[in-house]
């Protein structure tokens, strides 16, 4: 057929091209790793015993058992201005995510909590994603402090976690020994460690916090408001688009199955649930660990479509039947600061909404410079650097309820972070946070929420 020089057929030409491409590069990296890598994959190996020896004695002891000494923000700050005279002290907050730079938005907390301020909707992505879930689930920043600095960032990723050291990196090609288990999973961390830990401190008696453990009472008023307290943002790669979490469960099939054996159901009685069970039986932990699967790092979270080829439903019928599998990273490739997760033009907020954004640039000249030492550096580099890279160009209103939070050159992937250097990121994010608080106005929050209102309509209207 003619045709088949361009369109459809140009399309399928294209199409096996890249997949002779990945083919060959497929073949060359296991090249590499048979003739270069695996011996020193032994060498590793043999190493690893005395490598984890050396990590138990020579990290620094990570029991900070209270947070650093700070300033009561009370002290300093008009709580009329901050909120209104006659306002609830409650707001609503987003957190953006930043891996182990997270600690920063704990501090920020702590500024929060000595204006007696009360948590109402919460929000974030990855190391966000981490932080919400835990003011969810009714922890403080002294417990969250605790939590963190008594794990030990490191054992987060306790799987693939090595002290550093610079000979080894350098003498050995710290890097080649990983390629041959690249060549056999997606990501350099199960995530298991992780999933243990978040559902040991997110637990409610004893039991997995799940999102019904979380409602939002204020729903009660407002019946449009979202049923849950908490929300986090995901990404589906294999679909290419943004998740909401909890909000978009529903649309696969491993929530639905959960719901079912959680409410004793047989498969025959699944066309008794409803999308609210999907989302309300869901653990909490399970979505933290889908927002924070950094590309390359973690393991992807595998979930199925809840509907065949065909776009049939497989949970009303045939619920023993999953759908397509799709793979779920970091949020950050998609929103790494939503700051839009609770927005609503139709009515006048009752109370703010404030972002919590960890900004590499401030307090320094210029942006900061990362240090690339390997491959896996410079993969994570790539990877960090375009998540959410547009969420930094803010609109006038979203910047005005942003506080910009100092990282202090931290890396996201820096979990062998010393006591001293997270103690620093604490109090650099409660100092910024106490700034902000001082400069923000209840009655300018209002004045430019109404003139992005105004625009937002006049857009509308400009599209008909």
């Amino acid at each position: 057929m003619a045709e088949d020089d361009t369109g459809i057929g140009g399309s399928s030409g294209m199409g096996f091209s890249l997949r002779v491409l990945k083919a060959v590069l497929l073949a060359v990296v296991a090249a590499l790793s048979v003739v270069v890598a695996l011996p020193m994959a032994v060498l590793f190996w043999i190493m690893w015993p005395w490598t984890l020896v050396f990590q138990r004695f020579s990290q620094p002891a990570q029991a900070g058992e209270e947070p650093p000494q700070v300033d009561n923000a009370a002290s300093q700050i008009s709580i009329e201005n901050l909120l209104g005279l006659h306002a609830p002290r409650q707001i609503d907050a987003v957190f953006e995510g930043g891996g182990v730079k997270a600690i920063a938005q704990v501090g920020a907390v702590r500024a929060a909590e000595d204006l007696k301020l009360k948590w109402s909707l919460l929000g974030g992505t990855s190391g966000g994603a981490i932080v919400a879930s835990l003011l969810a689930a009714g922890k403080n920043s002294r417990d969250i402090w605790q939590i963190l600095t008594r794990t030990g960032l490191h054992s987060l990723v306790a799987v693939w976690y090595l002290p550093r050291l610079p000979w080894l990196q350098k003498r050995l090609y710290f890097v080649l020994p990983l390629l041959p288990h690249l060549l056999f999973t997606k990501g350099l961390v199960s995530g298991a460690e992780f999933l243990r830990i978040m559902n040991t401190h997110l637990q409610k008696n004893d039991q997995q916090l799940l999102f019904r453990d979380i409602p939002n009472h204020d729903r009660k008023q407002e019946p449009e408001a979202p049923r849950y307290r908490l929300k986090m943002v995901a990404t589906d790669i294999s679909r290419g688009t943004p998740i909401i979490l909890p909000d978009d469960l529903p649309y696969y099939w491993e929530p639905w199955d959960h719901a079912r054996r959680s409410l004793n159901l047989p498969v025959s009685a699944a066309s008794r649930l409803s999308p609210e069970d999907a989302q309300d039986c869901w653990p909490v932990a399970e979505s933290v660990r889908m927002s924070m699967s950094i590309p390359f790092f973690f393991n992807p979270y595998a979930l199925h479509l809840n509907v065949d080829d065909d776009g049939k439903s497989l949970i009303k019928d045939r619920m023993g039947k999953k759908g397509k599998k799709v793979l779920i990273v970091d949020g950050g490739i998609s929103s790494n600061f939503p700051i839009w997760l609770f927005d609503t033009m139709d009515r006048r907020p009752t109370w703010p909404t404030f972002g919590f954004l960890l900004d590499e640039t401030k307090g320094t000249k210029g942006h900061s410079i990362s240090s690339i030492g390997n491959l896996i550096d410079m993969a994570l580099s790539v990877v960090t650097t375009g998540m959410g890279a547009m969420d930094k160009r803010l609109s006038e209103h979203d910047q005005y309820r942003t506080t910009r939070l100092r990282t202090l050159r931290v890396n996201t992937t820096s979990f062998g972070l010393s006591l001293a250097k997270q103690s620093e990121l604490f109090e650099s994010g409660f100092q910024d946070a106490v700034e902000f608080f001082k400069r923000f106005d209840w009655g300018e929050y209002l004045s430019r929420f109404r003139r992005e209102r105004s625009t937002v309509a006049q857009d509308s209207d400009d599209q008909y």
